[in-house]
């Protein structure tokens, strides 16, 4: 009997290790696609501290808004990570069930269906705003209702999607970087193909798409100024549709870059296009949009896709996750 009992606890241990040493086989035999060959440095920085939160986040600079949709209702906080003081703590109706995109020390800016709405934090006033300029992702630029959005307006039955710097006071359209012409509207398909994250660092702004390799620069301003194109040249997703909607086709799509910041004329992208288990934080010269290095952060098990937000206050990079964020000082 005890023979026998060892006999299968062997067959159960051999039939494990070869599941395990296959399933390792396989990630080696299928690797991804759009990749390059990196030049791996040593890492400038170290976790210095974590903090966990619960409710959904937004950063704007240095102000991060926590908010939970309730009721008809966004319950929220702001508070300043410069210096770790809360500016204002309070309940606004969402009458209109919009998503909250940006925000500032004055204001929440809300889209639905595609139009952008702001409310005050103070007086939970909804002022509203009778720009055509169709809104798929915006961010503050300041006080002074200055927003960048990634859009689309029509001028002469003809559909442009492009960068926007509107005031949202006057309704005037500031200045543009227009990356796409149309004949008809293809605001649905955009928020798909150019699915991404709006970042402001040290006196720049970066919109980091998520599934094709784009990455557009933009002054504190909101003033376009280049687009980098990240060396996997991952092509743009494609497609599908049917009377549900519209869909990213499979095996057509492909996560690219989570984020990115700029810090002394370098440009730093969190990609996904690795085989790593790891952060992979790949540098650029913003002067010739060359690849230089890359770099690679543990923590956690976590990927460049776990990453939802980040934040650079001075000498610090914020790195936030569902759950929690790390902050990871800068070590000249």
């Amino acid at each position: 009997m005890k023979n026998n009992t060892r006999f299968w606890l062997f067959i159960i241990f051999i039939s494990t290790f070869v599941i395990i040493l296959n399933n390792l086989n396989l990630n080696r035999i299928k690797p991804k696609k759009y990749t390059f060959s990196r030049n791996f440095s040593k890492f400038k920085f170290k976790i210095s501290d974590t903090v966990s939160f619960n409710n959904k986040i937004l950063i704007n600079d240095s102000l991060i808004l926590h908010y939970l949709n309730k009721n008809n209702k966004i319950v929220f906080s702001i508070v300043d990570l410069s210096n770790n003081s809360s500016i204002i703590t309070s309940k606004l109706d969402n009458k209109q069930n919009g998503f909250v995109t940006s925000f500032n020390s004055n204001f929440l800016y809300l889209i639905d269906k595609f139009t952008l709405l702001k409310i005050s934090t103070t007086n939970n006033k909804y002022i509203s705003n009778k720009n055509t300029l169709q809104t798929i992702k915006a961010y503050s630029l300041d006080n002074d209702d200055n927003i960048l959005v990634f859009g689309e307006i029509e001028k002469n039955n003809q559909y442009f999607t492009g960068f926007y710097v509107l005031n949202y006071n006057s309704n005037k359209i500031l200045s543009s970087k227009e990356i796409q012409h149309n004949s008809k509207t293809k605001k649905i398909e955009n928020i798909l193909i150019y699915s991404g994250n709006f970042t402001s660092s040290n006196n720049y702004i970066t919109y980091t798409c998520n599934n094709n390799p784009y990455i557009y620069i933009f002054d504190k301003n909101g003033k376009y100024i280049k687009t980098l194109i990240t060396s996997d040249k991952t092509p743009l997703p494609e497609l599908i549709s049917d009377e549900q909607g519209i869909y990213y086709k499979r095996d057509k799509t492909f996560n690219t870059n989570n984020c990115s910041f700029i810090r002394d004329k370098i440009l730093y992208v969190f990609s996904s296009r690795t085989n790593k288990n790891f952060i992979v934080i790949d540098a650029y010269s913003i002067d010739n949009n060359q690849y230089l290095r890359s770099y690679k952060l543990n923590y956690n098990n976590h990927i460049s896709t776990d990453i939802n937000h980040i934040a650079v206050i001075r000498d610090k990079l914020y790195l936030f996750f569902n759950n929690e964020y790390i902050v990871v000082p800068f070590l000249e």
